[in-house]
């Protein structure tokens, strides 16, 4: 009698586990409950690593392969056109200190379907984060969407990046806190995965939006990264650099370190960084040109920003020399700048004449200015130089823009008050 009592005891729970019902199938155009549309457990984690306090992630299966529409606080956010059962949705922005109105509704293939509301508390924005104001908008000439800062912060040499996104109201959308990398972030972009990559030091990484790190890749000992790093295609990336043990010689015979004057082409398709082609701008310009920041000879160029050029070639903005239009055989092919101070070429001046590269500037007839206003002694009601310019590149409609500081503008050595003014410019480079 106790074996026989044993077996049954033992038998119960696998009847009663073989006999769980099979969920109902899912008709086409049915619209179900979120329950029942679900294959798994639904988990929703606000600001999932610790670094984007309006983000969240919403992690599930569905029975059915099925695409989404996410709102957030009555706003659709984003809608996927790729019909998966396994989900990790990205959430960005959510209001700060504010509890979330949060939708997802799902659509599989055969129009059957299901969606979810739900609240999420979110938490204030960081302390450190800049209060935004507007002095002046004319909101006719901005177009819908979202925009996005490259936002550092500095103490006491101390550098926080915290890349940001805000609307037309100037309300904070995201925002990635790079803070635990302890060091300034140069220029996150997008890359073609929809992530962010940026350098430090010798490493590029990416990143995605929620702050969690995808790949890193190492330049080795050779290479300092800055400013820029460009998406091209394919895996390819434009790569402002410095490149170590690099010298140059001034007009005085004096030796020096050349600082922020390469350009990289790297694939990072694979684990391993693989160098494509390496511009060297000490090559075919002035090292000795210090017109416009006399006081930093071993930042001569200080290369800010690089556009690929439809040809091939590359466009550069250098803060301290102007834009520079370059081959892919590292041949320089145009300067836009003001015409003061051109020498000849080469790391130690002793190459080709610099001068004759130079644009001229002409008003809309196409007449040439005055001298002065060729040498950037003086501007002309419709026309200035750029000064300490950034991210200069070609446009939709061929002419080429760029944000120009106003960088010891005319050479006022920052000292006029009327010259202490930053734009945007466009030209027509003809």
């Amino acid at each position: 009698m106790r074996k026989f009592h044993f077996l049954i005891i033992f038998l119960f729970p696998l009847l009663i586990f073989s006999c769980k019902p099979e969920p109902k199938p899912i008709g086409e155009n049915e619209k179900v409950s979120w329950e029942d549309f679900l294959d798994s457990n639904f988990s929703a984690n606000y600001n999932p690593e610790g670094m984007t306090p309006l983000s969240a992630e919403l992690v599930f299966k569905t029975r059915l392969p099925a695409t989404y529409r996410l709102d957030v606080n009555g706003k659709k956010v984003f809608e996927s056109k790729e019909y998966k059962t396994s989900h990790a949705i990205p959430v960005h922005g959510l209001i700060p200190d504010h509890n979330n109105d949060i939708r997802v509704e799902m659509f599989a293939e055969n129009g059957a379907g299901a969606r979810h509301r739900f609240m999420m508390q979110s938490a204030p924005l960081p302390s450190f984060m800049p209060d935004i104001k507007v002095n002046k908008m004319n909101a006719d000439s901005i177009k819908e969407g979202l925009h996005f800062m490259e936002l550092n912060l500095a103490n006491d040499g101390k550098f926080h990046s915290v890349p940001t996104v805000f609307d037309n109201e100037v309300n904070i959308k995201w925002m990635l806190d790079l803070k635990k990398y302890g060091a300034f972030c140069w220029s996150p972009t997008e890359n073609d995965r929809g992530n962010l990559i940026f350098g430090i030091g010798s490493e590029i990484i990416e990143i995605d939006k929620l702050g969690k790190e995808i790949k890193k890749w190492d330049l080795g000992k050779s290479y300092h990264v800055h400013h820029e790093i460009r998406p091209v295609s394919y895996g390819n990336y434009l790569v402002a650099c410095t490149k170590y043990g690099k010298k140059i010689t001034n007009a005085k015979g004096v030796e020096t370190e050349s600082l922020e004057d390469h350009i990289l082409k790297v694939n990072l398709k694979e684990d391993e960084p693989k160098i494509i082609r390496e511009w060297d701008l000490s090559q075919i310009l002035d090292v000795d040109r210090l017109d416009i920041a006399p006081q930093k000879p071993v930042d001569w160029i200080h290369v800010n920003s690089v556009y690929p050029s439809k040809d091939g070639g590359i466009i550069v903005s250098g803060r301290n020399q102007g834009v520079l239009k370059v081959n892919n055989d590292n041949e320089l092919q145009w300067i836009l700048g003001p015409h003061q101070g051109w020498g000849k070429a080469g790391p130690q001046g002793t190459g080709y004449e610099t001068k004759e590269f130079l644009l001229t500037a002409t008003d809309k007839e196409g007449n040439s200015f005055p001298e002065d206003i060729q040498q950037g002694k003086k501007s002309a009601s419709d026309f200035d130089w750029p000064w300490g310019q950034h991210i200069a590149h070609f446009i939709g409609n061929g002419n080429l823009v760029c944000f120009d500081n106003g960088f010891n503008r005319q050479y006022s050595n920052f000292e006029v008050d009327e010259m202490k003014y930053s734009r945007a410019v466009e030209y027509k480079i003809n």
